[in-house]
This record gives structure tokens, sequence and C-alpha cells, in this order.
């Protein structure tokens, strides 16, 4: 095992990783494809190699020597002080940078392409690597960019699905007040708020009636009115810690834990497995469409930046008032369709 790893860990050539089958290159493809996706992600490099490549020992091994902590003195000097957010230790990433200098476009889609299948997790792997490469070239530790011409597309899709009323009534139905799995709903729902707003939610964001969020993803922070129902389900669960949603031990969820936990609390609620976390955000700031609300008016409780989603959802609900008028018109005239 130690001399496949001594080949594989050696400076990455196009004739090496052209050899199709060769198994120490794979493994080196894949340590260096768990690497690079850790760089936008708040997951450790064997997590992530794991959870895309279960079985692959070969992998996990090579991803081991290449993370050990080594002398500095064992990269060129060119490469001593490169280093990305995230990867720890240092090591790991000199010897990435070592490898980025001689790929080329084809190997960058093999590594795509042992992300597997799915469009959207080889989306954010080229995203990842796009910021690899874009760093080495201002750097000058590269002078092209391998991955400039590769795409990626993606499937049309509407997103997360937006719960229906029944749907919601289904679920508070199932899961009384006093539970966490109905707190995580209402704060979900009755803020329009992200996982990653839910889970680090706790009384420091309430006073006076109202809950300030500093929203995710570059939206503005929101100071917005507690509605009724959400009230009620903040007063039936005790005080545990700075955040209201809280595992064993009374540590708080991690945005993905939580995401995973709501999935099973929904499923348990024998709702349909299109019915998950976001959803519910999507739901209010469909409500508030409906409901006549204007894009300004949206933006201020859902923190949007730019007009342009929350005037998606404006116009779909206006689309259906409209034609529920022109229905009514029909049938005011007597007219038949």
């Amino acid at each position: 095992m130690n001399g496949a790893l001594d080949r594989a860990l050696r400076p990455l050539v196009p004739e090496d990783i052209a050899r199709n089958g060769h198994a120490e290159r794979r493994a080196l493809h894949r340590a260096v494809a768990a690497i690079a996706l850790s760089a936008n992600r708040h997951r450790k490099p064997a997590d992530i190699l794991k959870a895309a490549w279960p079985r692959d020992v070969l992998a996990e091994a090579t991803l081991r020597a290449a993370t050990t902590p080594t002398a500095v003195s064992d990269f060129p000097a060119a490469t001593r002080v490169l280093s990305l957010p995230n990867l720890v230790p240092q090591s790991a990433a000199l010897r990435l940078f070592g490898m980025v200098r001689d790929l080329a476009a084809k190997h960058v889609r093999r590594m795509l392409d042992d992300l597997g299948p799915a469009p959207h997790a080889k989306k954010h792997g080229l995203k990842t690597l796009r910021g690899l490469f874009a760093y080495a070239i201002e750097i000058e530790l590269i002078d092209d960019d391998p991955p400039a011409g590769i795409k990626i597309k993606l499937p049309r899709s509407e997103g997360y699905h937006s719960w229906e009323p029944d749907e919601i009534e289904q679920y508070r139905a199932y899961w009384p007040l006093g539970s966490e799995p109905r707190l995580a709903l209402e704060f979900a729902l009755e803020s329009a708020s992200r996982r990653c707003e839910v889970a680090y939610l706790g009384r420091q964001h309430v006073r006076a009636g109202r809950i300030k969020i500093a929203r995710a993803k570059g939206c503005n922070g929101v100071d917005i009115p507690i509605t009724p129902e959400l009230k009620a389900a903040i007063d039936a669960m005790p005080t545990t810690g700075l955040t209201f949603l809280v595992r064993q031990r009374g540590k708080p969820y991690t945005p993905s834990a939580l995401d995973v936990k709501f999935a099973a609390w929904a499923t348990e609620a024998k709702l349909p497995a299109r019915c998950r976390l976001h959803g519910l955000r999507k739901a209010r700031t469909a409500e508030l469409a409906s409901e006549g609300a204007s894009a300004h008016e949206i933006m201020a409780v859902t923190g949007h930046k730019s007009l342009s989603e929350v005037q998606r959802y404006a116009d779909k609900f206006n689309r259906r008032k409209a034609a529920d008028a022109a229905m009514a018109r029909l049938r005011k005239t007597g007219t038949e369709v």
C-alpha cells in the first residue's frame, strides 16, 4: 500500500491521469476532489470522501497521506505560502496546489465525473474548482484556466416545494405546541427563515413582540413582528440555552443537521418527501404575494436585496388573481367556456 501511495502522491502529469483504470490515479483524483470541495464547505475532506465514495479504501488512504502534516521543506519554495480557507492542515493545500499546475480541462472533467451523475453536485464542484484555479492564476502559479470552457447544464426546476395550507395543518396536527418539531416549523414559516437562520435563533433575538433576524446568503437583516402562531410556539417551549432548538446535551443544531432532522419529523407526520424545511420560507413568501403584498413589502420580511426573486412570487400570484377575475367576468355575463 505504501508503494502505491508514494506513486499516487507524486506530482500529477497528464500521461498518468490519461491511463483509464489506473487505481492510484483514481484514488488521487478523488482525494483531490474531496480536498477541493472542502474549501467551500464546512465539512472535512474525509467526510466528503466517505459520503461520495464510501468503499474506496485506497482513496481514503491517499487522503490521509495528502493531509498528513509534512515539513514545508518537502515542497517547492513557490508553494510554501499557499493556502486556502478551511483547508487544514496547511500541507493539504500545499500538495493540492502542487497538483494544480499539472491539471488540464480533461482532468477537471474527470474529477467532476467522479462526483456522480447528479448535475447539482457537479455544478457545485465546478464552482469550487473555478475558485481554486482563479486563485492559482492570481498568484501566478498557472497561466491558463482549465475549467473556463466547462459548463454544467442543470435541469429546469421550480426548486423546493412550497408547502400547501393543508400540508402545514397536517404537520401542526401531528406535532403539538410544546414540541421541538412544531417550534421549528413555526420559525421557518412565520418568520420566512432558512435553515441556517432557524438553527441559531434564540431568545436574545426576541424583544417587545418582535424578532430580529440576521438573514444569510447576502440578504438584509429584518426586524418583523412575531405572529400569534409563533408566539404560542415560543411560549410553550422551555428556555434551554442561547438557541431555541437544541440537540442532545444542549448543543444547537448545525443547519444541515436541522435539515435532516426536520425531514424525519415531516416524514413521521406522514407528509410527502417534497415537504422540506426551506419550502416553508417559500410558502410564507407565496402567501404574502397572494395577499397582495408589494415586492418591497415582501423584501422587508424575507430580506431579499434583489427584486427579481421576489417579483417571481408576485407575478405568479398576480397571474392567478387575473385568471380568477377573468373567469368571474364570464360567470357574471352567463358565458360558458
